[in-house]
């Protein structure tokens, strides 16, 4: 088995440019400390690399208007570090070292899968999303699904994904459109989050007896009649990422 597959290149749902959709790590695991050993899936332009696709502005095509964008500075704080192994796996691509796949590859890895490992799902065509999300359902499959672009893109992906959200008012505005909510808050956040109702996601670093995200499953999406609470967790990744983060927070207050 292929540790790597093209699942759909197409045109994107944002402006028509091709793009790709990939799976990785269906046979060797990501080692992410919090996610757990996971699939992969990612969404990039095919004919521009990731982090030069930042700086141009161009990843608009795979990202929409995701407000943790904004090209090379603070205003950028997205946790994704896309000249890393995002980059490493756009020249693999190049290379053709990605045969095409489908959905099987996904039901056939041992792993849990991670959808928007980087960009927005929302790209992708709707019917191309319920292949893959219906079918990972059907089968019992775990995965995780965030949409940045929830206002935007075609609501029925609230059925697969998580609105994510930077404020309290982003939280009230996705349930009120039939999202659950993901919110990444800050400390002070915390109070709000659990007035609303929002469950604090389980993991902690510091006790490997709680779930990670390959054996927790709570983040896929909103099913019919689905009651379960939306969920919060304190801002994590790069040091630098959070300090734009902190400050994009800052120009909200001063707004």
């Amino acid at each position: 088995m292929t540790n790597g597959v093209v699942l759909w290149v197409g045109p994107s749902e944002v402006d028509g440019k091709v793009i790709v959709l990939l799976a990785t790590c269906l046979v060797s695991p990501s080692d992410n400390t919090k996610t757990g050993p996971m699939v992969q899936l990612l969404i990039m332009l095919v004919d521009e690399p990731p982090h030069e696709a930042v700086k141009s502005g161009n990843d608009k095509s795979v990202c929409g208007d995701c407000p943790a964008r904004g090209g090379p500075t603070w205003k950028n704080w997205c946790y994704v570090l896309v000249w890393q192994s995002v980059l490493k796996i756009w020249k693999a691509f190049k290379r053709g070292a990605y045969p095409k796949g489908d959905v099987s590859d996904l039901l056939a890895s041992r792993w849990s899968i991670r959808g928007g490992a980087y960009a927005n799902h929302s790209s992708v065509p709707f019917e191309e999303n319920e292949k893959i999300f219906s079918a990972l359902s059907d089968a019992g499959k775990k995965w995780t699904l965030y949409e940045h672009d929830w206002r935007n893109c075609d609501q029925r992906l609230a059925k697969w994904a998580m609105a994510s959200c930077e404020t309290i008012e982003d939280v009230r505005e996705a349930i009120s459109m039939g999202w659950r909510p993901y919110w990444a808050c800050l400390p002070e956040d915390i109070r709000a989050a659990k007035e609303e109702a929002l469950l604090e996601c389980p993991f902690r670093l510091d006790d490997p007896t709680t779930p990670q995200c390959a054996d927790c499953g709570l983040c896929n999406g909103k099913k019919e009649e689905d009651y379960r609470p939306g969920i919060f967790v304190p801002v994590h990744g790069a040091s630098h990422k959070i300090k734009n983060y902190n400050k994009m927070r800052e120009s909200l207050r001063v707004i």
